[in-house]
């Protein structure tokens, strides 16, 4: 909580203040959160991708290899 010093005192503690502290670090935090969403989702697309050509280039591999016995 925050207090504005007065001459005569402290004013009592500014929940508005203290709320919009808390509601600016939630949609940095909803941000940040997304953002890696974002980057799990596009690592796991290119891995799915990666393994699909692996595994191509096995089926390929193994095509190329009964061909020539």
């Amino acid at each position: 909580m925050y207090h504005l010093p007065l001459p005569f005192g402290c004013t009592p503690c500014l929940p508005i203040a203290d709320e919009m502290m808390q509601d600016e670090g939630r949609k940095a935090q909803e941000a940040i959160y997304s953002n890696f969403l974002a980057l799990q989702t596009q690592y796991d697309t290119m891995l799915q991708l990666e393994l699909e050509k692996h595994v191509w280039q096995v089926k390929a591999n193994n095509f190329e290899a009964t061909i020539t016995r």
